[in-house]
């Protein structure tokens, strides 16, 4: 439910869901870091993102989506682009399956 939550780029209730889930002892720690990183960008609190994208990225660090999240943090470290812009936040098609 969380990945539906932040396709439609409701951060907050994304973030709750992946929190719960959580929580209550869900089994793919890496998946709800890394929807969690995207929840965070989305609500501009790039601090929370940096922290969820790297955990997932220790996690998961051959996936195809930790390779797209590694240029998300880089982007993140360049002062000249400021970080990663809301209207580009939330999940690159395929990578919160």
């Amino acid at each position: 439910m969380s990945r539906t939550l932040l396709l439609k780029r409701d951060f907050t209730g994304a973030l709750q869901q992946a929190q719960k889930a959580s929580d209550v002892g869900h089994t793919n720690f890496a998946m709800l870091h890394l929807i969690k990183g995207y929840a965070y960008l989305g609500l501009s609190n790039q601090p929370a993102a940096r922290t969820e994208l790297e955990a997932y990225v220790k996690l998961e660090p051959k996936s195809d989506a930790s390779l797209r999240v590694r240029t998300i943090l880089e982007r993140m470290s360049t002062p000249a682009t400021e970080g990663v812009h809301k209207s580009s936040a939330g999940p690159p098609a395929g990578d919160a399956h």
